[in-house]
């Protein structure tokens, strides 16, 4: 009995450490890699961009959050507010033309990034210059600058293709397990953000009574609603508080479910076009879409139908669709 037990408990751990292993550090396609490479660097010029139309307003020297406001706000130099971890160039910045120097060569590098240029030295620059934007802003961050700008470390890994900027990432078939460790942290990491942010809708009250879409509308951000416009539709205001915590919870159940990543992708879609269209939340919703990028290149996979000679859509081998030939019924012809 005992040493039944002793060598099920061996065969268990056994096989708990290979697939430990084999979910973090068997070889991968850079080719989804270097999907999320684009989609991030994309996303990061326009987040720098975004900042020049109103940096009279915010960044400079007489806006609302110049050097002096933000040290404050932050509590510089003061023990237990953290604030020494919200380092940025931009503190040491205070005339336009340097903050426009800054946020274009972060556009400049973001592109780069994206074109598959300067391989991991170019997305740890991407990163560390994005952070500086994100760090200078406290009381403007929200979710969204959070989601992308964390993600973007797992591009120091491994950042898909690099061999030449023609080169995207997007005819890349080489597997390395450099690519299969960032997209399976990036995955784990999206994963876990969507239940936290579940969890966190579910500890309002206003999910529970379905009133969400009513008081997200009273920020008077969204494209779609006004106040005075769901203030008499209550049928209206539940079906879409409730509609939303259902696809939420959707988009979760189809990630972690092998062969349903194309439908999360769809509902990871409409689940952003909702945020959008309820709290006018545009960066939110674009780094839900490019944050899902690490689930582009298997949802493609999963896609695809094995046809005869072609790779399998799972593991890249060839189906064997040809029939075995049949063996004659009965006893076999005589010979001679």
């Amino acid at each position: 009995m005992i040493r039944t037990l002793s060598s099920y408990f061996q065969h268990i751990s056994v096989q708990s450490i290979r697939r430990w292993d084999r979910f973090w550090f068997t070889p991968g396609p850079t080719f989804d890699m270097g999907l999320v490479r684009i989609a991030l660097g994309l996303l990061a010029a326009i987040y720098a961009g975004s900042w020049l139309f109103d940096l009279n307003q915010w960044l400079e020297e007489n806006g609302r959050l110049n050097v002096t406001v933000t040290r404050f706000l932050i509590g510089d130099q003061v023990e237990g507010t953290g604030s020494i971890g919200r380092l940025s160039p931009l503190y040491e910045l205070e005339s336009s033309t340097w903050i426009r120097g800054y946020l274009i060569a972060t556009i400049l590098c973001s592109l780069a990034m994206a074109f598959g240029m300067g391989g991991r030295t170019m997305a740890a620059l991407v990163w560390i210059l994005t952070l500086g934007i994100v760090h200078r802003v406290p009381i403007l961050q929200d979710a969204g600058d959070l989601l992308f700008s964390g993600i973007m470390g797992y591009l120091i890994i491994d950042p898909g293709k690099t061999k030449h900027w023609k080169s995207i990432g997007l005819d890349d078939r080489e597997d390395r397990w450099t690519a299969n460790l960032a997209k399976r942290l990036m995955q784990c990491h999206v994963v876990g953000w969507l239940a936290i942010s579940l969890v966190s809708h579910l500890a309002e009250p206003m999910w529970w009574s379905a009133s969400a879409a009513w008081w997200l509308a009273a920020g008077q951000r969204s494209p779609w609603f006004s106040q005075d416009f769901l203030s008499d539709k209550p049928y209206l205001i539940n079906a879409i508080s409730h509609g939303f915590i259902v696809i939420h919870l959707a988009t979760l159940g189809l990630f972690l479910r092998t062969g349903c990543r194309p439908l999360a992708i769809g509902a990871t879609l409409l689940m952003s076009i909702t945020i959008w269209g309820l709290a006018g939340d545009w960066l939110y919703s674009c780094a839900l879409i490019a944050a899902t990028s690490c689930f582009w290149g298997i949802a493609a996979r999963e896609l695809q139908t094995p046809e005869e000679g072609q790779p399998n859509s799972m593991d890249g081998k060839t189906a064997n669709v040809k029939s075995e030939t049949q063996k004659p019924v009965g006893k076999s012809p005589r010979k001679y």
